[in-house]
């Protein structure tokens, strides 16, 4: 694909994400529609690789578990310079669309959009912290859930694309909880029990859509148990760190 072509791609994720409204309660998130262009979407989901690409989580070391079940999480880390896992033949899209994430146009919005929240978290020091993006392709399989946490401390933001090639699974999407204990706050890192939360919103799995958030100390979200055998998640995560 063309370098005017992703261009665009840049400009209408930019776009989109923007103008989505930015929710202040219980922590700062948003939800977006129609985030890439309706073509280039197609052309993403013709250009998932299949299952047997991806590789559990659990070995990647990205996640730790505080229990001993399947997480039922598949993942390829999708960087420009570490394609290993991807498909030799998808290399050259995913590669493009790699550059277009981690870009200097879209981490400076999604840092614009959150600013007063940066400022308030690393106050003197947001001048003179560096960041850095981090990509992930995921397939979340049947099985899969996951408890109310605020993730991890060096995150700063988290932008979740959704990937469905339909929207008969709203349901399936990443739900905000709010803890049944007022004051009851995480740095990050452990996950608590379902029944501690109330789930007030679950942004709808819906195509070509993105729920994204600025990581709190009371930014818990999660994604409910499904039922076993139903539909597989396909995802686009993508993080701005703090180093």
């Amino acid at each position: 694909m063309s370098e005017t072509i992703f261009s665009n791609v840049a400009d209408t994720l930019v776009y989109g994400l923007l103008n989505a409204p930015t929710r202040p309660y219980p922590f700062p998130h948003f939800y977006a529609e129609n985030v890439f262009p309706a073509d280039f979407y197609g052309d993403i989901r013709n250009h998932l690789p299949s299952d047997e690409s991806f590789v559990p989580i659990e070995k990647t070391g990205r996640f730790k578990t505080q229990e001993k079940r399947k997480l039922d999480r598949y993942v390829i880390p999708v960087d420009g310079d570490k394609m290993d896992l991807m498909p030799e033949n998808l290399q050259p899209f995913w590669t493009s669309l790699a550059e277009v994430l981690q870009g200097q146009k879209l981490g400076e919005a999604l840092m614009a959009k959150f600013r007063p929240f940066m400022e308030n978290r690393f106050g003197d020091q947001l001048g003179t912290t560096s960041f850095a993006p981090d990509i992930l392709l995921i397939r979340d399989q049947s099985e899969y859930f996951l408890a109310p946490h605020t993730d991890s401390p060096h995150r700063v933001l988290v932008l979740i694309l959704y990937l469905p090639e339909t929207d008969e699974h709203p349901d399936l999407g990443t739900s905000v909880y709010v803890p049944k204990d007022p004051e009851f706050r995480c740095n990050g890192g452990p996950y608590h029990p379902f029944e501690d939360f109330h789930r007030i919103f679950t942004a709808p799995y819906k195509p070509n859509s993105a729920f994204g958030f600025f990581k709190t100390q009371n930014s818990f979200h999660g994604v409910e148990p499904q039922p076993i055998g139903g539909p597989s998640r396909n995802l686009i995560h993508f993080f701005i760190r703090h180093q």
